[in-house]
């Protein structure tokens, strides 16, 4: 039961803490320092990672595409739909 509860969050609500970036809506790019929660649907429910984003990688419109996310674990490199900034670099005001 606990189970089926996790992967219905994981499935159902994780999707819309990730803002959807549109082409006529300018948002914030993930920068270097931002704290980020990785989306990992491996992973044991209550156990995602969090991190800090160590370098990006913009596209060919400088927007950034891909990161790498220092974690206690080591460095992973994500998508920025598999990430959500819970807190930047710049603070909340």
């Amino acid at each position: 039961m606990v189970d089926a509860f996790w992967k219905s969050l994981i499935r159902d609500v994780f999707p819309l803490l990730v803002p959807r970036r549109r082409w006529n809506v300018d948002r914030r790019n993930v920068r270097v320092g931002d704290v980020v929660l990785i989306a990992d649907p491996k992973m044991v429910r209550g156990q995602w990672k969090v991190g800090r984003v160590t370098e990006v990688y913009p596209g060919d419109d400088n927007r950034v595409r891909n990161v790498q996310v220092k974690t206690a674990n080591g460095l992973l490199r994500r998508t920025v739909n598999k990430i959500v900034v819970i807190y930047p670099v710049e603070g909340y005001e």
